[in-house]
């Protein structure tokens, strides 16, 4: 079984053969198009002969589907109605109330923030649109804004107006943002930042806990199934967080027993594999600006947004790999380490990651790729480069 994923970054899935009979054991998947404008799914291996089977995974899908449910009315950055919508609506001073689960994936962003010395920042979603990168240019039809530029003969834009990248990289300080009330008096989101008026419009600091959020939503996930008694199987959602269980039922993959091979994919040419990592029982995320992107002149513009230039990443770490028990953690980080350049991103691995595997795939000065990881070498395979 191979499964592409494909958002910030590719990756496929794999499995091997394991120990013990489990010989009746079989997979399941459940899938739902339903939340963040993706896909978000499930596969189990369980007993399936058993008629209870079905029931229970049935069951677990149904409490998966309203924690999707909750965590898309906290977190959604395309619903208007949700707590972060309402957040991105209000003027600089005003007060919106938000509920105890979008209280804990802020005060989660809050802490990335400040471990990775801003370079994880939900507040570049006003600059993340400014480039042409935010839900509403993949949209039939979508709303314009006075900033928008024609697509140039390679598909992707000209450049901005320098105005709106100063005004922008103004609105992403993401510590003008407060978190205040508890569990008592109910949780409030404050925009303190400053509204700024460009050519007669008001602009507002605006954030996005997609990734984040994402991996807090894959991880509970397999909480969940992990409640219902599955030792076997992964959560899966918004196409680039992921959470692995055991894994079971095939006869090729990761040699030993329950690891699940993740393969990542080679930045140059996304559809051949660069990475062969071997794990289970983790979260993972991997970051990369190599699907998201467009050339003007000589420079390639990714997705991943730099709140320090108020500029796309220029990319020196071309992949970052992060698998860990915090999938949240794991989706910041993979984020934060691509924003970074390449002295920045091996000193941060080397000092604060030591507790997370990582895997950075970088050009040498060969324009080879090259990796730097902290994955003992029995638990990957690095493709061999043409």
């Amino acid at each position: 079984m191979r499964i592409l994923l494909f958002c910030a970054a590719a990756l496929f899935i794999s499995c091997g053969s394991s120990d013990g009979d489990l010989s009746n054991y079989s997979a399941k998947r459940r899938t739902s198009f339903d939340y963040f404008g993706t896909v978000c799914f499930i596969s189990v291996y369980d007993d399936f002969t058993d008629p209870q089977a079905s029931v229970r995974l049935d069951t677990a899908w149904d409490e998966i589907l309203s924690l999707l449910a909750e965590l898309e009315a906290a977190a959604s950055f395309d619903r208007e109605d949700s707590d972060i919508g309402r957040f991105n609506s209000a003027r600089s001073g005003q007060r919106v109330a938000i509920s105890p689960l979008t209280a804990e994936i802020i005060a989660k962003a809050i802490e990335m923030y400040r471990f990775t010395d801003g370079a994880y920042n939900p507040a570049v979603a006003n600059l993340v649109d400014l480039w042409g990168f935010s839900p509403r240019f993949r949209e039939e039809g979508h709303q314009p804004m006075p900033y928008d530029r024609s697509r140039n003969p390679d598909g992707g834009f000209n450049l901005p107006k320098q105005i709106y990248v100063e005004a922008f990289k103004n609105l992403s300080d993401f510590s003008q943002l407060s978190l205040e009330g508890d569990a008592s008096s109910g949780y409030f989101l404050k925009k303190n930042a400053s509204d700024i008026e460009i050519e007669g419009r008001i602009y507002s600091q605006k954030i996005d806990l997609g990734g984040i959020a994402k991996g807090w939503g894959a991880q509970k996930a397999a909480e969940i199934l992990k409640a219902h008694g599955y030792e076997y199987g992964y959560a899966s959602l918004g196409m680039s967080s992921m959470s692995l269980l055991k894994r079971t039922v095939s006869d090729a993959g990761a040699k030993a027993a329950n690891l699940w091979a993740i393969s990542v994919s080679d930045p140059d040419q996304p559809s051949r594999t660069a990475l062969e990592i071997f794990a289970k029982d983790l979260s993972l995320s991997t970051s990369g600006a190599y699907d998201l992107r467009y050339n003007v002149g000589n420079r390639v513009y990714g997705h991943i947004i730099d709140a320090a230039t108020g500029e796309p990443s220029r990319g020196e770490v071309l992949s970052a790999t992060v698998l860990g028990k915090d999938a949240a953690f794991a989706d910041a980080i993979s984020t934060a380490l691509c924003v970074m350049d390449k002295e920045s991103a091996l000193a941060f691995l080397n000092r604060r990651l030591s507790e997370y595997k990582v895997a950075l795939l970088l050009r040498d000065l060969s324009t080879k790729i090259e990796l730097v990881t902290n994955i003992p070498s029995n638990e990957y395979v690095l493709a061999k480069q043409e």
